[in-house]
C-alpha cells in the first residue's frame, strides 16, 4: 500500500454509506478493498535543515465543474511546527512552506476549473507517521489553509461539514482528502 493511491478509497465505510453486515447482523471489520492503483509514487520536498519532507502524491478524481475533488496528501506539520515568530510578527515556518508547496502542486494538478462554490464537505481520514499521541485538530489549520490556496476552495468558511477520521499510522504519514459539494 505504501506509495499508492486507490481512487475511490473508502475509509471503513464512515462517511461514504455503511460498511456491510455478516448473515447474523455484525459488522465486518474496516478493511479497504483496494481498487486499480490509480497512479502516484513518492515524493520528497527539502525541509528544514535538508530534511525531506516525504510523501505519497497521487491522481484525484474530481467532478465536472469541480463538485467534488479526493486527492492524499502528504502529513503536515504540527500546529507547534506551523509558524514562526520574528519580532512582533508571524509567519509560515520553512517546514509549514514546503509542505503546502507540495500539497498545493498535487492540489492544482488535480483540480478541474476554478474553486468550488457553496457549502462543502470535507472529509479527511488521518494515518500518522507514528503511534505518538495527537490531537486530529492539529492537522485541519494546514488542509484548510492548502485547500483555499490551492485554488479548491473560495474562503475555508464554506466548509459546513468535517469529518475527521484517525486511522492506523503509515511510514512518513498521509492524510486522504476528500472534499464534496452539499
Amino acid at each position: 500500500m505504501r506509495g499508492r493511491f486507490w481512487s475511490g478509497y473508502d475509509p471503513g465505510g464512515l462517511a461514504f454509506g455503511l460498511r456491510s453486515r455478516h448473515a447474523h447482523g455484525a459488522r465486518r471489520p474496516a478493511s479497504p478493498s483496494p481498487r486499480a492503483p490509480a497512479g502516484g509514487g513518492e515524493r520528497g520536498v527539502s525541509g528544514v535543515g535538508g530534511a525531506r519532507l516525504r510523501g505519497r502524491v497521487g491522481r484525484a478524481r474530481a467532478g465536472e465543474g469541480m463538485n467534488a475533488l479526493e486527492v492524499l496528501l502528504p502529513w503536515p506539520p504540527s500546529v507547534n511546527h506551523y509558524w514562526a515568530a520574528r519580532g512582533r510578527g508571524r509567519y509560515l515556518s520553512p517546514r509549514a512552506q514546503a509542505w503546502h508547496r507540495e500539497a498545493w502542486a498535487v492540489l492544482r494538478a488535480q483540480k478541474n476549473g476554478g474553486p468550488i462554490k457553496g457549502p462543502v464537505a470535507v472529509t479527511l481520514v488521518l494515518h500518522p507517521p507514528d503511534r505518538r499521541r495527537r490531537d486530529v485538530d492539529n492537522v485541519l489549520k494546514a488542509v484548510l489553509d492548502a485547500l483555499v490556496k490551492g485554488g479548491v476552495l473560495r474562503d475555508d468558511s464554506q466548509v459546513e461539514e468535517l469529518h475527521v477520521v484517525r486511522r492506523a499510522p503509515s511510514p512518513g504519514g498521509s492524510v486522504w482528502l476528500k472534499v464534496e459539494v452539499v
